[in-house]
């Protein structure tokens, strides 16, 4: 349940706080200078906003989905290890909810760029290369957050009114990324 997966990560026992203080009580972190503590701490915020925006989204709060990914993305420190094309992929998602397929294709660029090996990022820019002339939303309608142990995904939803041509060139360029996610995930069924 959606619903009740955003109260828990909304609850007193994710707080900044609550994090640290279990951080400084944990042997790996006790003796660690406190802005080595906090990167993990911020990071694991980071994790947890990502985790409520795709609540949010699963449950059409795009407004809310948008704002909370983009805390999370602003959690991320410079200098952590975080992996943060998820991130990016996830913004991507929200994006292509709104119908602002440019956003969501330069948020599935900068996943690309950190993880070339993300297979589903190439499939989601594909979906906004497709949609880059149309001005409708796409909809997601079913969720599956954790596949592969990592990715957030939706199955989407378009406007039937789309017209391809031909000789378009985003389509060209969308079936590329098809091709590529195929290349780097043989079982990804959605390429």
């Amino acid at each position: 349940n959606y619903e009740e997966a955003i109260k828990y990560y909304n609850s007193e026992f994710l707080t900044k706080e609550n994090l640290k203080r279990d951080c400084m009580s944990n042997v790996r972190y006790a003796n660690q200078p406190e802005d080595s503590v906090m990167i993990y701490v911020n990071g694991s915020l980071a994790f947890i906003k990502m985790s409520v925006a795709q609540c949010f989204l699963a449950t059409g709060k795009k407004e809310a989905a948008l704002a909370t990914v983009n805390e999370a993305i602003a959690k991320i420190s410079a200098n952590s290890n975080i992996p943060t094309e998820d991130f990016y992929n996830t913004r991507g998602i929200i994006y292509l909810n709104f119908g602002k397929f440019k956003e969501a294709k330069d948020d599935f660029d900068k996943a690309i760029s950190i993880n070339p090996q993300m297979g589903i990022a190439y499939v989601n820019r594909a979906l906004a290369k497709c949609n880059l002339n149309n001005k409708k939303p796409v909809y997601t309608s079913t969720f599956s957050i954790g596949v592969n142990n990592k990715n957030f995904n939706g199955v989407y939803t378009f406007p039937v009114e789309i017209k391809m041509k031909k000789d378009n060139e985003n389509l060209r360029l969308a079936l590329e990324d098809c091709k590529k996610a195929i290349e780097t995930d043989s079982q990804l069924a959605y390429a």
